[in-house]
């Protein structure tokens, strides 16, 4: 059962509920699909690098091997899964619809940092190369 407009006080109009509804469901969805997409990639471009790296035989950061470890790593897809189903699943438990729309917005502000994180991550190694200075 969600938030009906009744419940909302009189200083919601239907149309700014119908938005908040639809903001919602487009963030989730989207949410979604960035973690799906992100998660693959990752997964693809790990061997890529790690070639790329052995190659160019240069120094890498702790946090590039950290990085580079995750997709590795046992837990790697179960908590990829795992954030889509909480994704889907909170729709259900939630009941606020504003509630919902704001946790969608900060996973996404998660989800926009780690992929930040990660190209920087990959990108350090290759300021260690005095060619690229």
């Amino acid at each position: 059962m969600t938030l009906s407009f009744d419940d909302l006080g009189e200083n919601v109009t239907k149309s700014k509920y119908k938005t908040i509804i639809i903001a919602n469901t487009a963030t989730m969805i989207f949410n979604l699909v960035v973690l799906i997409v992100f998660g693959v990639i990752v997964r693809m471009l790990h061997g890529q690098f790690t070639r790329t790296f052995n190659d160019m035989d240069v120094a890498i950061p702790r946090l590039t091997a950290w990085v580079m470890w995750l997709p590795q790593s046992w837990f790697y897809t179960p908590v990829i899964v795992g954030l889509a189903i909480f994704l889907i699943v909170k729709e259900k438990f939630i009941k606020s619809d504003l509630a919902k729309l704001v946790i969608n917005k900060l996973f996404l502000v998660g989800l926009i940092l780690c992929v930040i994180g990660y190209i920087v991550a990959m990108m350090m190694p290759l300021y260690s190369i005095p060619q690229t200075l």
